[in-house]
């Protein structure tokens, strides 16, 4: 059986969407179809309304995120220091190095998202291992 779920649209209804087909049309030309299987399998696509922090600098981190469709700013000590937007991972420094969230990243819009708990992440690493090498390298990057 597929997964599926419901998300809002930006006209504000909702719609049933097939979650592997879902993430096939937004992301599927940055990751390999393998790597989209095990997003499905351990991940949870949810719908963010503008104005909605998913990281909130300073706290503690249970949770990243692979940004599927929308846009979201990234700000530091207050300042806006970039935009994330499709197919960008968020939120896996605080899980990998197990400290706390180093910036607040808020949906600049109508923003779909596959998050995954600390376990669903680890699980997801463990079945990507391409995945979880550039990960580990973008958690690098990102230390204070």
């Amino acid at each position: 059986m597929r997964k599926t779920t419901i998300l809002n649209t930006t006209e504000g209804n909702t719609q049933s969407v097939d979650v592997q087909q879902y993430l096939t049309d937004h992301i599927g030309d940055r990751f390999s179809s393998e790597e989209i299987d095990a997003m499905v399998r351990y991940g949870t696509l949810i719908g963010i309304d503008p104005g909605k922090a998913l990281t909130v600098e300073g706290q503690v981190g249970g949770e990243a995120f692979i940004i599927v469709a929308g846009e979201a700013e990234v700000a530091k000590d207050g300042e806006s220091v970039a935009t994330v937007g499709a197919a960008e991972i968020i939120g896996e420094h605080a899980l990998i190095s197990e400290t706390r969230r180093n910036a607040d990243v808020v949906a600049t819009e109508p923003t779909s998202i596959i998050a995954f708990t600390s376990r669903e992440f680890g699980a997801l690493l463990a079945a990507c291992p391409n995945l979880s090498s550039n990960v580990q390298g973008l958690a690098a990057s990102r230390e204070d």
